[in-house]
């Protein structure tokens, strides 16, 4: 069902819309509407003279959000791969990669796309708090 948004595309580009941003009408046009093509260049196009700039921002994001819960973040993370190497290792990746893919993309708002590792470093918080909750005797 999500995959239908690309069959009806052709559709309705076939209908002359005031607006067909890629000639998804034909197939090639299609392809690059589909594949990215007008963004390809901007992944890991970041100038090298701007990784420094950048890789301060990623830092910033980070800590603005999550200075106090890094401590419990690691700590998640660790409790994570003991339980779970592969789930552990899959978010660690998957962390990585957002990073990488955010930090080195070529636009002014690219930070916007780690979103999805803020998320992940906020899930490796909340087990780190659970586990230093747990630990809190009880009365």
């Amino acid at each position: 069902m999500g995959l239908g948004v690309y069959a009806y595309l052709p559709i309705a580009a076939a209908g002359t819309p005031p607006v067909n941003w890629g000639g998804a009408d034909s197939w090639s046009g299609f392809f690059w509407v589909v594949t990215g093509g007008f963004y390809r260049d901007f992944v890991f196009g970041l100038p090298f003279a701007e990784w420094d700039d950048r890789l301060v921002a990623w830092a910033d994001v980070m800590l603005d959000h999550f200075a106090p819960g890094l401590v419990a973040a690691l700590a998640g993370a660790w409790l994570l791969w003991r339980r779970d190497r592969l789930l552990a290792g899959a978010l660690g990746l998957t962390f990585l990669s957002v990073s990488a893919y955010a930090t080195f993309y070529e636009t002014g708002d690219s930070l916007v796309f780690l979103i999805p590792a803020l998320l992940m470093v906020a899930l490796w918080i909340s087990l780190g708090v659970r586990s230093i909750v747990m630990r809190l005797p009880s009365h």
